[in-house]
């Protein structure tokens, strides 16, 4: 099947990239690569990645000005027109932009039976400290409105998936990663009632996101390594999606995993 994360970002009806965002390439190694646009230990290129929506509506794709740039080919779908692509930044894939021969297929994630709910744990953890989930564990949910901030921070063991059945929000130098902080090794997916995920104010992800039905965000200096699929898909204001190429190896499947727990550390 084809792959879940073909580009750096996909909208289902649009994606929207304004005001000095940035989309780039680089490959994961299990070495955390660190903050900006920079990519201080792992280098950054602007070979592939892309962005790509189903939308055809005038304006489905809008690439705005002020050194707005997306490396990688720019696709909109079947029976686009000329105006549904509107550009005024940078693109710098061959061909620049392109019109989808056929609409990438998207399947609503479902909760699997034996996640475990650690609303609560979230909920709880104090500003700057860190919630490290069991490495023996492998699914758990969030239900409401999740938020991380105050350099909170989330950490997973390899081949990690979390389900978003609400909303969830990060900001104010907020990480959530897994222990190899290689992107496909935490998968965040989104469900039928999943509205909007935010990246924002300073906050750093690691992962790839599956949420079809909901609103995906990330400005202000939000750091994001990996790749999202999305509903409507914002990035602004030197928002970042640094795309990783592994995230082209994960099936087109949307996978379900086991249980987590978890354990603060202060």
């Amino acid at each position: 099947s084809n792959p879940l994360f073909q580009n750096a970002a996909f909208g289902v009806n649009s994606v929207n990239i304004s005001n000095n965002a940035l989309t780039d390439v680089y490959t994961s190694n299990g070495t955390n690569p660190a903050s900006g646009s920079s990519c201080p230990v792992l280098t950054c290129t602007c070979t592939g990645g892309g962005i790509q929506t189903n939308g055809t509506a005038t304006g489905a794709i809008t690439i705005g000005g002020g050194n707005t740039k997306v490396c990688g080919t720019v696709t909109s779908g079947v029976g686009s027109t000329s105006g549904t692509i509107s550009n005024s930044g940078t693109i710098t894939g061959t061909p620049a932009t392109q019109t989808a021969t056929q609409n990438v297929a998207v399947t609503t994630p479902t909760l699997p039976a034996g996640c475990t709910n650690i609303t609560a744990a979230i909920t709880a953890l104090n500003n700057q400290a860190t919630l490290i989930a069991d490495p023996t564990k492998t699914c758990f949910f969030a239900t409401g409105a999740i938020s991380l901030n105050n350099g909170q921070r989330l950490q997973f063991p390899l081949g990690s998936s979390f389900y978003v059945t609400g909303s969830l929000s990060t900001g104010n130098n907020s990480y959530m990663y897994s222990t190899s902080y290689a992107p496909a090794d935490l998968i965040i997916y989104g469900t039928a009632t999943a509205t909007s995920i935010d990246f924002s104010n300073n906050a750093y992800i690691y992962a790839g996101v599956y949420a079809p039905t909901a609103t995906i965000t990330i400005n202000n200096n939000g750091t994001f390594f990996g790749a999202v699929v999305g509903q409507t898909v914002n990035i602004s204001n030197n928002g970042m999606i640094h795309y990783d190429t592994n995230m082209i190896n994960i099936p087109g499947t949307v996978s379900s995993y086991k249980n987590y727990a978890w354990n603060q550390v202060q």
